[in-house]
């Protein structure tokens, strides 16, 4: 959704009414895995592959990444012009990512999707989301070195809710900062290197 003020367009990401505190549910593994349903192709591995029971922050990151894939590469949209709508149409018949609404197996998608995470394939924005090319593959990357730290660190002292330190909500901010083209000099309203706003962790522990 998003709320214009002022002549200004601001996002708004909001599902505060599903979140849960995640303290009350670190003790009960049993109650934590009613957070695994969710729509499969928006899924993160973890969830998919039911590795991970508890939702963390860094799944819905890992969700929000797959959602922008999908918008970059199959829509485009259209400004309204002189006796016609504007809108959203579809500029592709398939999408790049197919595979993640075809498949129904959970651990097989999980594979898809590690592959599509951990390799090098190419997705090609529509002319209208070709800024967020540079991003999207940014944000890609975040996914990729976590991927491969939880491979090569010890269980033990590993920090899971950020897999490693790499995916949380400054890594997604500070790769924000790198758009180019008409998108440079997006405002960010929560940025964590603002003195008068400062960012704790209290969402992710909170599960937003």
């Amino acid at each position: 959704m998003y709320r214009i003020i002022e002549g200004k367009v601001y996002g708004v990401l909001t599902d505060y009414d599903v979140a849960s505190w995640t303290k009350s549910l670190a003790g009960d593994h049993t109650k934590a895995l009613q957070q695994t349903i969710g729509t499969l192709p928006y899924m993160a591995v973890g969830l998919l592959r039911g590795t991970d029971p508890l939702h963390l922050y860094r799944h819905d990151m890992e969700s929000f990444f797959y959602v922008m894939v999908i918008l970059a590469t199959r829509y485009e949209i259209q400004a309204p012009r002189k006796g016609e709508a504007g809108g959203v149409r579809v500029v592709r018949g398939e999408l790049p990512v197919q595979q993640w609404f075809d498949e129904s197996s959970c651990e097989k998608l999980a594979c898809i999707k590690e592959d599509f995470l951990l390799g090098h394939h190419l997705f090609i924005p529509s002319p209208t989301f070709e800024d967020f090319r540079g991003w999207l593959l940014e944000l890609r990357k975040i996914f990729r070195l976590g991927f491969w730290a939880q491979r090569m660190e010890e269980k033990s002292s590993f920090d899971d809710e950020t897999w490693g330190g790499h995916v949380h909500y400054s890594a997604l901010i500070d790769s924000v900062r790198n758009i180019k083209g008409k998108l440079k000099d997006l405002v960010i309203r929560y940025d964590p290197q603002s003195p008068a706003l400062p960012i704790s962790t209290g969402a992710a522990q909170a599960g937003l």
